[in-house]
C-alpha cells in the first residue's frame, strides 16, 4: 500500500498502530477472532479532543504520558490520518477475504496474496501440524453443522489407518 516514496513519508507510524492494537485487544477463542476484534475496534480508541486553540484534533494518548498525543502530526499532515484509515480498511478487507475461504488450500492462497508466499506456507504448515497432533492424541473433532475441525466438535475424527506402501 505504501510502495511509492511519497507514500512512505505519510504512512501510519508504528506507535499509533501498536497502542491502538494493545487497547483494542480482548481475549478471544483464536488468533483470527482476536485479529478481527482488534481491527474492528481500533478506531474506537482514537479520541477527538479540543486543543489549546479550541480546535478539534484526533488524539491517540500515550499510555505512559497522558499529555502526549501520538497523532499530533495528523493535523499538519492530514494524509497520515487518511492513510491510517485507508490501511485499516484494507486490512479489514483482507481478513474478510481470508475468512470467507472454506478449504485449507484457498485460505493459504489468500494469505499468500495478502502477505507473501512464506507467510502463507508457514501458516498452512503450522495449522496442518496442529491438526495432525490433535488427531494423533485423539483430540480432533468435527463440528456437525460446519465440518470445522477442532477439539470442540461432536464427531471424533478417528486415527488414520495407512495400508500398503
Amino acid at each position: 500500500m505504501f510502495s511509492k516514496e511519497e507514500d512512505k513519508a505519510d504512512k501510519p507510524i508504528s506507535i499509533i498502530i501498536t497502542t491502538l492494537v494493545a487497547r483494542a485487544y480482548t481475549v478471544s477463542e483464536n488468533i483470527l477472532e482476536a485479529l478481527e476484534n482488534v481491527i474492528s475496534s481500533m478506531k474506537n480508541y482514537i479520541e477527538i479532543r479540543t486543543n489549546d486553540e479550541g480546535r478539534a484534533v484526533y488524539w491517540v494518548e500515550n499510555p505512559v504520558d497522558s499529555e502526549e498525543n501520538f497523532a499530533d502530526k495528523w493535523e499538519e499532515h492530514p494524509q497520515r490520518q487518511e492513510n491510517f484509515y485507508k490501511g485499516l480498511e484494507q486490512v479489514q478487507r483482507d481478513i474478510i477475504k481470508i475468512t470467507k475461504q472454506y478449504d485449507l488450500t484457498s485460505i493459504g492462497n489468500e494469505i499468500k496474496t495478502v502477505f507473501d508466499d512464506n507467510v502463507g506456507n508457514q501458516t498452512i504448515n503450522t495449522y496442518s501440524e496442529r491438526l495432525r497432533e490433535k488427531r494423533e492424541n485423539n483430540n480432533l473433532r468435527m463440528s456437525i453443522g460446519t465440518g470445522i475441525l477442532d477439539n470442540t466438535g461432536k464427531i471424533e475424527v478417528p486415527q488414520h489407518k495407512f495400508y500398503g506402501k
